[in-house]
Order: C-alpha cells, then structure tokens, then sequence
C-alpha cells in the first residue's frame, strides 16, 4: 500500500472515530468537532487498507453533499491517490482499485441506482435527515468481497449533529456490542479561531448554544418542551404499588389513517403525573386496537387500580364516511363504542394545555420528588418504558411560517393524549362571575367559554353513559365535574 498523508491531519477525537473498530460508529454531537472530516479520512482510510473496496456515500440531498462533505474530500484526500473522478457516474476510484459512489438518497433514482450493491462500507453525513428504512437497507448490504477472496472490515460510518429521531434512538439512547458514538464538540477541534467557542456561547441563544456548543442530545430547535430533561423526568421503575394508591386516566388519539396511540397517566396525592403505560400503532383495523387498549385497561384493573374514565380526541366524534347497515353516518368514538371501548371527548385546548405541560415539566422549588423525596421537583414523569412517548416530547417542535402563522411539527399521537387528561381531568368547579369575565383579558375570556361549552357536551356524555352503560371501561365515575381551574 503506499504511503500517503491527509492534507488535514486528525485531531484527538478524529482518531478515536478512526480506530473505531465497531461494526456502526457515529461521530460529532456538535457543530465545528470536525464530523465532516473525520468522515472523509476514514473513507480514505478504508479504501486504501483494502485494495479493491468500495462503498457509498450518501446524504439525503445531492447539492447538499456536493457543497459540503464532497468539497471536504478534495480537501483532505491526497491529490496522488485519486485515480479517476466520473462526474456523471458521481464515482470516485483510487489508484488501488477501490471505489466509491456518491448519492443523494432523497432522489428515488439514485437510491434505485445503488440498492442491491454489496458494499464494504457506508458512509452517511448528517443521517437524522435521512428515513432509517434507508439506512437499514443499506447497511444490510454490507457483504462485499475483495478481489483477492478476503472480506475487509466491514463498517458504517456516520456524522450528525444532535437531532432527535432514530439516529439518536439507536446510538443514543440504545447500546449494542456493535455500535459505538464518539463525541466531537468544537472546543475538540484546534483548527478553530481562538475564542471562536467563547464568541458562539456569548452571541447566540442559550438553546443553541446548550445543542451545537455542548452537545446535548436532549434539545432540539423550536422544541416545545425544553424543560424535558431525561435525567429528570424519566423513571426507570414506577412500582405496583405506588400506582394502587393514585387514580389512572387513559386518553385515546385516533387516525386511522396513521398512527393510533394511547396512554395511560397516573395521579398522586401530591398532584404527581406519572405515564406508565403506552400504545402506538398504525396500518391495524379499529377493532384490534380497541381490543389491546381494553386489554391495558383491564390489567389496571386486575392490578388493583383505580382506574377513572378514557379520554378521547374531541373530533372523533365527527361523522365520518364509515357507515352502519342502516347506512348512517358514523364517528369514530362511535366504533369504539360499539367495539367495547367506551369513551368521553376531552377539552381540546391546544394552546392552555401546551403552557400546563410546560408548567408541569418545570422544577417548583417547593416541590418533593415522588420517590426521592428531593426539593425542587417537576410534576410530570414518564416511564423509561414508554420511549415513544419520550420521542414525541423531545421531537415536537413549534415553528413561525412565512405569513406568521404558528406551526407545530413532528410526531404528537401520544403527547396529545397528556394534554387530553391535563386539560379535562376532574376537579371542583371554580365560580367565574360576568365582572371576573369581564376583568380577563380577550384569551382568557375565551379559554373560559371554549371550556364551558365543552364542560355542557362532558355533562351530557355522563347522562348517556349512567343511561346506556353498565361497565366501567372508559366511562368517568358519576359526580365528577371537569374544569380547567388550578
């Protein structure tokens, strides 16, 4: 093999990511560790150790690896181990007959171009951008044999910076003998400005700086709930016991046309909100999911719980097409209804209820913790168990379109759910007058109405329930009124 030197030379961190001898390895966590160019250099490094390789290099967009990781190749790689460089084939071969291919996997063409190719390695620059369907696929082709008959080590690459999502999921949160994360944050990189690390953490906003600078997997840009913090609000074990001494509530998200998800929330004493238990799933017929969450509310029940009433979306109870044999139209609450699974609209309040969550996930200084018994403790907890739970609290994000207008983006079927119970979960009622009316301010006023008419359609869903139904899924115990008072 002959000699050759990287015209950028690897930091401390870089040759970590370089002797990485796993199988999966993901490098950076933060902006300016150098993800990039640790990248290119084990690239190089591989195809010139094993005569013959080859691999692909992949990011979601074309332009996007063209003006940043394929421009950083040029830059490290050595001018005289480069044999040929097919723009249109977008393949580069070196002088010892190894290869590679460049794609961008958002092109269904160049992805068509490149599945079924046995490969001996993957790269992937910036893969939370990426579906992990993708990087599966992918990595399954890891199989390629060297023209000499041997296998060479087998290896996918990756550099991201922190995002939530799969990639985080599966290098993050999860451990296997076979993946391994090696961080790089930009006070790990020489090659920067002196004071550049200083300058980012004095100029921009403390999020980003806590995410890029730090590296902090926990928080993402526009995410809605950055108070969420794993290490505290997460619960490894919540006991049987605990929970026969607190009221259980299950809330209900339905769209048959994605994803259905369910949870159940228990309540304290102490006012404590603990999920403990969730279901999501999607592409199954109405029944079947009603049939698994009848069977969630059923071993609550046999555990010795206190299990309340079911929540559900408001708008299920729309008519949709679906018709009965008297060919009526049907809501959705409706077939769950007649699928056993009983269930009472929630409060929709989507922007009171975001600001109770938020309130919920903020340490109160005068707050015990459940089981530690420390000051200075949040309200809301969730189970380690309940992960996608956990995904849709760190991934929601609120972002302002052009025209102004507040988005919300990312998976929420379960975090819905927490809103559901916070917003409609019984308590005495408080007496609001027309001059308290009157003092509140146009949000407030609304809020207060937008509840009592929900409060009307609640009232009337306990008189059909005590009329119609004898059992105890789902229905709300009699003499419970809902209020958004705290």
């Amino acid at each position: 093999m002959p000699a050759y030197k990287f015209l950028i030379p690897p930091h401390k961190q870089q040759i970590k990511f370089m002797n990485c001898a796993k199988k999966e390895h993901l490098f950076g966590g933060a902006k300016r560790g150098g993800k990039s160019v640790a990248l290119c250099q084990k690239i190089i490094a591989l195809s010139m150790a094993f005569p013959g390789n080859r691999g692909i290099l992949i990011r979601q967009n074309l332009p996007d690896l063209k003006e940043s990781t394929l421009v950083t190749f040029f830059l490290v790689c050595p001018k005289e181990i480069i044999a040929r460089h097919h723009l249109t084939d977008k393949i580069i071969t070196f002088t010892n007959g190894s290869w590679f291919s460049y794609r961008g996997v958002g092109d269904p063409d160049d992805l068509e171009k490149v599945k079924g190719i046995d490969i001996g390695w993957l790269a992937v620059d910036e893969p939370s951008e990426i579906a992990e369907s993708t990087y599966l696929m992918l990595l399954a082709q890891l199989n390629w044999r060297l023209p000499d008959g041997r296998r060479p080590s087998y290896m996918a690459m990756l550099a991201c910076n922190p995002e939530p999502g799969w990639v985080k999921k599966r290098f993050i949160d999860e451990s296997a003998p076979d993946r391994e994360f090696i961080p790089s944050l930009a006070k790990d990189n020489p090659g920067l400005p002196e004071g550049y690390v200083q300058w980012l953490k004095e100029n921009f906003p403390e999020d980003w700086v806590e995410k890029y600078v730090n590296g902090s997997w926990e928080i993402s840009e526009g995410m809605v709930y950055k108070a969420f913090d794993r290490r505290i609000h997460v619960l490894d074990y919540i006991p049987d016991d605990y929970l026969r001494n607190c009221k259980i509530y299950g809330s209900l998200d339905p769209a048959p046309a994605t994803w259905t998800g369910f949870l159940l929330m228990a309540i304290d004493r102490w006012h404590n909100r603990l999920v403990f238990a969730e279901y999501k799933r999607q592409e199954r017929l109405l029944g079947d999911h009603a049939s698994d969450i009848m069977d969630m509310i059923a071993q609550c029940q046999v555990k010795g719980y206190d299990y309340e009433y079911t929540l559900i979306d408001p708008a299920s109870s729309q008519r949709t097409n679906v018709r009965n044999q008297d060919e009526q139209l049907q809501s959705i609450r409706t077939l769950y209804a007649e699928a056993g699974l009983n269930c009472t609209p929630a409060w929709n309040s989507l922007e009171g209820g975001i600001e109770r969550i938020k309130g919920l996930l903020n340490k109160n200084p005068t707050h015990v913790h459940p089981f530690t018994g420390e000051l200075g403790a949040p309200h809301l907890y969730i189970g380690a168990n309940c992960i996608q739970t956990i995904d849709e609290i760190q991934g929601w994000k609120r972002k302002l379109s052009p025209n102004g207008v507040v988005e919300y983006t990312g998976p929420d079927h379960l975090i819905d759910n927490i809103r559901y119970i916070e917003n409609s979960r019984p308590k005495p009622p408080t007496v609001v007058t027309s001059h308290d009316l009157a003092a509140m301010d146009s949000g407030a006023r609304l809020m207060h109405r937008t509840h009592d008419k929900w409060k009307q359609n609640w009232d009337k869903s306990i008189a059909d329930a005590a009329a119609t139904s004898n059992d105890h899924f789902g229905y709300l115990k009699t003499g419970q009124v809902g209020t958004f008072g705290r």
